[in-house]
C-alpha cells in the first residue's frame, strides 16, 4: 500500500488534488502523510533567487581557504552582503502578489477522525474520495460578488473565491450511504482610503467561510424520519433539511465556520478533539431526526459507537 500511496503522493504534490476510491486506512495514511505532516506544500519558484547569495556565500568561504591573502574575500563579501538585501526585497514586493492556498488544517483533522470513527461500519471499508488543495485565489475559482450578496462599494473591491476542499462517499453496512464535505469561500477586500494630506493608503484583508456538510442517504425500507413540524420545535444547531424521492430519505446537516484568519500552509493546530461531522451524526441520532423502522434488525445508531 505504502507504494501506492507514493505514487499519488508525488502527483498530489504536483497538483494538490487527488481523487479516488480505496480502502479507509489507504486514506488515513495519505492524509496523515500529506497533509497533516505538510509534505504538500508545494515551493515558489521565485525562491530561486536566493541562490545568488549562497553561491556568493559558499565562495566567500572558499576563498578564505584557498587564498593567503583577504583580497578574494574583500570583493565577496560585500557583493554577497548586497545581493542577499537585494533578493530579500525582491522576495517581500513579490509575496504580495502570490496566490494563496489558505488551508485550514483542523478542517483535515475532523476528516481523518471522522474516517477513524465510521471505518469498521463502511461496507468493505472503501471510501471514495476527492481532496483540493490546491491555490484557492485561482481564476476558476472565482465568482461574481453579488451572488453572494455582496454590493459594490467606493473604494473598495471585493473578490470572492470558492473550493470544494474534499468530499467523502462512504455507504454503511445497512445500506445507508452518505456524503461527508468541505466547502470553503474566500473574499479578498481591497480598499483604498485617501487621507486628508492627500496621500492614498491601500490595505488588503481576507473574509473566510467553511461549510462542513454531512448528507445522509436512508433508504425507506429501513428508517423513517422525523416529522417536519417536530423538527422546526427543536432548537436544531445544524439548520438540518429533510428531503424524500420514491425510494429514499435525505438528511442534510451543516455547519459553517467564519474566520478572518486562515493558515497560507499546513500546520499542526487542532481545535477539537471530536470530528464535526461525528458530532452531526450523533445529534440526528440522539434526536431521533431517523430512526430504523421495526422490522429492521440493522441500523446506523446500533452499528456506530459513540
Amino acid at each position: 500500500m505504502d507504494k501506492f500511496v507514493e505514487m499519488d503522493g508525488k502527483l498530489f504534490r504536483k497538483t494538490g488534488k487527488i481523487q479516488g476510491k480505496r480502502p479507509a486506512r489507504y486514506w488515513l495514511v495519505f492524509i496523515k502523510k500529506y497533509l497533516l505532516t505538510g509534505q504538500s506544500r508545494i515551493y515558489s519558484p521565485v525562491l530561486l533567487i536566493f541562490l545568488i547569495p549562497i553561491t556568493l556565500a559558499v565562495l566567500t568561504i572558499i576563498s578564505l581557504f584557498k587564498s593567503n591573502t583577504f583580497e578574494y574575500f574583500e570583493n565577496l563579501m560585500p557583493a554577497t552582503m548586497i545581493s542577499a538585501f537585494v533578493c530579500f526585497f525582491i522576495y517581500a514586493i513579490l509575496s504580495t502578489t502570490f496566490k494563496k492556498n489558505f488551508i485550514h488544517s483542523p478542517s483535515f483533522h475532523h476528516l481523518a477522525r471522522f474516517i477513524v470513527h465510521i471505518k469498521g461500519d463502511i461496507n468493505k471499508q472503501l471510501i471514495s474520495m476527492r481532496i483540493d488543495n490546491s491555490i484557492i485565489e485561482a481564476e476558476a475559482n472565482y465568482i461574481n460578488p453579488t451572488t453572494l450578496g455582496i454590493n459594490p462599494s467606493r473604494g473598495t473591491v471585493y473578490k470572492p473565491y470558492q473550493i470544494e476542499r474534499y468530499a467523502l462517499k462512504f455507504q454503511f453496512k445497512d445500506g445507508t450511504k452518505g456524503l461527508a464535505s468541505l466547502h470553503q469561500i474566500t473574499v479578498r477586500v481591497r480598499s483604498t482610503k485617501r487621507r486628508s494630506s492627500g496621500k492614498t493608503k491601500t490595505k488588503v484583508k481576507f473574509k473566510h467561510k467553511l461549510f462542513y456538510q454531512l448528507i445522509l442517504t436512508l433508504p425507506k425500507s429501513h428508517y423513517k424520519v422525523i416529522n417536519a413540524s417536530v423538527l422546526a420545535t427543536k432548537q436544531d444547531p445544524y439548520g438540518i433539511v429533510i428531503s424524500e424521492d420514491s425510494e429514499n430519505f435525505f438528511v442534510k446537516i451543516k455547519m459553517k465556520q467564519k474566520r478572518s484568519e486562515m493558515f497560507k500552509k499546513i500546520s499542526h493546530t487542532v481545535e477539537d478533539d471530536v470530528s464535526y461531522y461525528t458530532k452531526m451524526l450523533k445529534y440526528a441520532i440522539e434526536n431521533r431526526v431517523f430512526e430504523p423502522l421495526e422490522s429492521t434488525t440493522k441500523s446506523i445508531d446500533n452499528e456506530i459507537r459513540f
